[in-house]
């Protein structure tokens, strides 16, 4: 059956920004949408602002049942996720978050498997304007994408078989995140039995008095670079080098006692352990560790789940939390003898590299499993020469 050749914005009835209002996330007032409610490509009515509107307010940004929401600003492997409103809770529209409304003749379900075709193929991240911190895509590139369709009795059937299908793959993810989350579970009950263990025959001293958090910090043209977005969390690997591009007055030279630590998010509790000296670019608080502890002991100290949450406690700031680092020095930690920290960091070392190993064949299932997804989608989306594939 030859379908129909348009563009998106022929078959839109509504495509509009959200309203700007002040949010906050206690829970006063009308439900709003944020960016990340729609970040596991669903309404997730639990990751929303409030916000107390007027009822014209109300009546301008209220979401009804088939609108879409796309995400237009974010990072680049972020943009242009999306997610269907199926009614139930009232929800309002906010800023940061396109509202898309298909014509009658068009399924806003059928419409929706096209957009996340367009974004597990890679169509946005390609084609997004990119600026340093975040991507977007504005109302008329949207509009521009060619869009084919077929009647709205065969758009049913299509719904049907991808609802079918992507179900099943969704299945097989759940079994796979609940079986990551138990290994997740694992590892942080075998952290916390290692430092656990013998707390009455270890030394109890406040990390403070064992490490000091340098602030000789900044960018500066022409240094290796490390940022946080380049570590792997569970063993603290630095995953590359980038040349800074801003000059600025202060470097850093690292050297063996140092250890690196995220204080802000989406950074926060990430660490890292530098494996070379030397002069080099960072924005991150490093932390000067004494000769009282090995600094694999510290890291896995600080990436267990208990300190973690003490950490968390301490954080300040709305927009971008960040821990209190004055506070945290505060902390007690338990030391045994140095010998005694070096064999635990031999077998907390072997524990995670065989978590690593689990952690990799699952992305792996879960890269083949969104592969197949967009295999499905190419199926049924391929467009050739105006005809349907």
């Amino acid at each position: 059956m030859t379908w129909q050749n348009a563009t998106i914005g022929d078959v839109l009835e509504v495509i509009k920004n959200g309203i700007n209002c002040v949010q906050s996330k206690e829970v006063v007032g009308n439900k709003i949408t944020r960016i990340e409610t729609i970040a596991q490509q669903k309404i997730d009515f639990e990751r929303v602002g409030y916000s107390i509107l007027s009822e014209s307010d109300k009546d301008r940004s209220r979401i009804a049942a088939g609108d879409i929401l796309f995400s237009h600003i974010n990072s680049p492997i972020h943009v242009g996720k999306t997610a269907i409103y199926q009614g139930g809770e009232d929800l309002f529209h906010g800023i940061n978050l396109l509202l898309l409304r298909t014509k009658k003749f068009i399924s806003p379900y059928f419409f929706n498997y096209f957009l996340r075709y367009l974004f597990y193929s890679g169509y946005w991240a390609r084609s997004c304007k990119q600026a340093v911190n975040q991507a977007s895509v504005n109302q008329q590139d949207i509009k521009c994408v060619p869009f084919s369709y077929p009647n709205i009795e065969l758009q049913e059937v299509i719904i049907d078989k991808l609802d079918a299908a992507f179900n099943e793959i969704d299945n097989a993810i759940n079994a796979l995140n609940a079986g990551m989350s138990n290994i997740e579970s694992l590892y942080q009950q075998f952290l916390n039995d290692i430092f656990n263990a013998c707390p009455n025959e270890w030394e109890s001293v406040v990390l403070g008095d064992i490490c000091s958090f340098d602030k000789k910090q900044g960018l500066h043209k022409g240094l290796p670079y490390i940022g946080m977005e380049s570590i792997e969390s569970s063993t603290g690997k630095y995953l590359g080098t980038l040349l800074a591009e801003e000059v600025k007055s202060s470097t850093f030279k690292f050297n063996s006692s140092h250890v690196l630590y995220g204080r802000l998010r989406p950074y926060l509790n990430k660490v890292l352990i530098p494996d070379f000296d030397g002069h080099c670019s960072t924005e991150i608080f490093p932390i000067l560790v004494s000769k009282k502890i090995e600094k694999k002991f510290l890291f896995f100290w600080l990436i267990r789940q208990d300190t973690v949450n003490k950490i968390n406690a301490t954080c300040t700031g709305a927009r971008m939390p960040r821990a209190n680092m004055n506070e945290v020095l505060k902390f007690n930690i338990s030391l045994p003898s140095i010998a005694i920290q070096k064999k635990l960091i031999v077998d907390m070392e072997n524990f995670t590299q065989e978590v690593v190993k689990i952690k990799a064949a699952y992305l792996g299932k879960v890269k083949a499993l969104n592969e197949l997804k967009v295999a499905i989608l190419n199926q049924e989306f391929a467009i050739e020469n105006g005809s349907h594939i």
